[in-house]
């Protein structure tokens, strides 16, 4: 077996491999990707390096490792971030998860230039969580930040919004004061992107569908108080049905009994791809979280009357009071555990991270 770094000429390879390498839960779906694999890593830091293990000049798995600048403690660090960590089926047995998790943190630790690591774990995936046990003890330490909670929220009935509230698209005038927003608002967060001046200007101008357009804001007495994204990724990934529960097969069997009368969106049907929006950059002013739930609630009700998406994702850490934004409405909920990892001599992690709010992004993982 030889590992590698990935090129572009692997695209159509990684993207099978995806579909290969379903998520396994009450609805098993794998994230189809096509037609550009790397379209999603370039979106989440400075650099990235991606690395292949093949046998036969068949991959059999990979992981990715995102350079990025965050904030830690108050501090501009630089991250390797961990993601798209793959193993074949057949190739599970062969302590796959193992290699390619000791190439992304060597990667890491022999590069002078990285402050920390960082990696999620969806819970339950016992696997991988005694990689990372095995890692802390034969590589570098590592501290669990807590649980990020990842929602699927339903646009099924129709949400109150807060009159007191204008509630409004963005429009380019209008970037300024949510980056001055953004900033304030995750400055105390762990490894929240840094926020600076031309940050999110320059996320509106990456493409795959995120624009202005996306951006909404509410307003109190002329003043933007709460602002979020929401964007629709189906041209980048798309999540497709590969085969529900027994349990859940029967509550979409009555939900579709019920469609017509309640005039909901389009259920999951096996072999289709669900149509869903993440939220994005969700920021308020610390005296107006209420702001930000009608935001939400405003949006998702727009949805409701639009019929086409299936739910909202929204990821929040445990510890996060954003979350309050979501908190009265209907959802189901996955978690993944937040690992930090010390790469450097320099940088003390947190022991208490699990208490500090940690900055989620699930529309970039």
């Amino acid at each position: 077996m030889e590992l590698r770094e990935a090129t572009p000429a692997d695209n159509e390879s990684l993207i099978e491999l995806t579909r290969e390498t379903p998520m396994i839960g009450a609805v098993t779906a794998y994230v189809d990707r096509a037609p550009d694999f790397f379209a999603l890593t370039r979106l989440q830091g400075d650099r990235q390096r991606l690395w292949i293990a093949e046998e036969n000049k068949e991959p059999l798995g990979c992981i990715c490792g995102v350079s990025r600048w965050v904030r830690y403690r108050g501090d501009k660090v630089r991250q390797l971030y961990g993601c798209d960590l793959k193993v074949h089926p057949r190739a599970r047995s062969r302590k796959l998860g193992k290699v390619l998790s000791r190439q992304y943190l060597r990667h890491a630790l022999e590069n002078d230039e990285y402050d920390m690591a960082e990696a999620e774990i969806i819970a339950g995936n016992d696997r991988s969580l005694n990689i990372v046990s095995w890692a802390s003890k034969e590589l570098c330490p590592a501290v669990h930040a807590g649980m990020a909670h990842i929602y699927q929220v339903m646009p099924y009935r129709r949400y109150r919004v807060d009159p007191a509230f204008d509630i409004r698209t963005a429009s380019l005038e209008d970037v300024p004061a949510i980056s001055k927003l953004l900033h304030t608002t995750y400055k105390d967060y762990a490894s929240s992107p840094l926020f600076d001046e031309g940050h999110l200007e320059r996320a509106l101008n990456q493409g795959h569908g995120f624009g202005i357009d996306c951006l909404r804001v509410a307003e109190h007495k002329g003043r933007i108080v709460a602002a979020a994204a929401f964007w629709d990724q189906f041209e980048m990934r798309r999540t497709v049905v590969q085969k529900t529960s027994s349990s859940t097969a029967a509550l979409l069997a009555g939900l579709r009994a019920v469609k017509p009368l309640m005039g909901l969106p389009p259920l999951p049907k096996k072999g289709h791809p669900l149509r869903h929006v993440f939220l994005r950059f969700p920021a308020a002013k610390r005296d107006h979280l209420d702001a930000l739930r009608s935001l939400v609630h405003a949006e998702l009700n727009a949805m409701k009357k639009k019929g086409l998406h299936q739910f909202l994702w929204a990821s929040f850490h445990q510890a996060d009071p954003l979350a309050q934004s979501i908190e009265k409405t209907w959802k189901t909920k996955m978690s993944t555990n937040v690992f930090q990892f010390s790469t450097s001599d320099t940088l003390a992690l947190s022991q208490e991270a699990s208490r500090q709010p940690s900055y989620v992004d699930f529309a970039l993982i």
